[in-house]
């Protein structure tokens, strides 16, 4: 099975079909430079993880793309991925939902960035999502300097699977 683990990583279940046969072939995802509510803990986070989950259907096939200007993992060893299902790029429609901002760990700057800046300048202006409902957040935040020391970057071939979602304990 695979889980979505917080409402900006989920685990891929890389695949032919729709099993998931060994834990090798499930990966971890991050959704690059955006950062989402943690669900239970934070104001609009049990939202944005309905977002996330409403993205991302179980069976439906996806791909994950890593930025080469940005690092492969982030500073916990999690792939960071551009996330397409069959209609759009899945971080760029959580900041454009209002279910996430834009994040630029260290100021790193990667192949969409001002496109999420925009969407979040919109969805900010329209009260839509966290910008409606959590009085504290600001978009600034998408420019602080975070403690996560940057990674290795390099160049990865697209990644391509199958959703299986389940909402178990970890």
């Amino acid at each position: 099975m695979v889980d979505l683990n917080s409402s900006d990583v989920f685990e891929l279940c890389i695949t032919k079909g729709y099993e998931c046969v060994a834990y090798e072939d499930i990966i971890p995802i991050r959704l690059v430079h955006i950062d989402a509510p943690e669900a239970g803990s934070e104001c609009y986070g049990d939202e944005a993880e309905l977002e996330l989950a409403g993205l991302l259907l179980e069976g439906m096939p996806v791909s994950a793309v890593t930025d080469p200007n940005l690092p492969e993992e982030d500073a916990g060893g999690i792939l960071q991925a551009w996330v397409w299902n069959s209609e759009f790029l899945v971080n760029l429609e959580m900041v454009k939902r209002g279910a996430a901002t834009p994040y630029f760990p260290n100021g790193t700057r990667g192949a969409f960035d001002q496109r999420l800046l925009n969407a979040a300048r919109k969805a900010k202006a329209a009260g839509r999502g966290l910008w409606g409902a959590c009085p504290s957040v600001r978009l600034e935040g998408a420019n602080l300097q975070h403690a996560c020391p940057p990674t290795r970057t390099s160049n990865v071939s697209p990644i391509a699977g199958v959703l299986r979602l389940s909402r178990t304990p970890r």
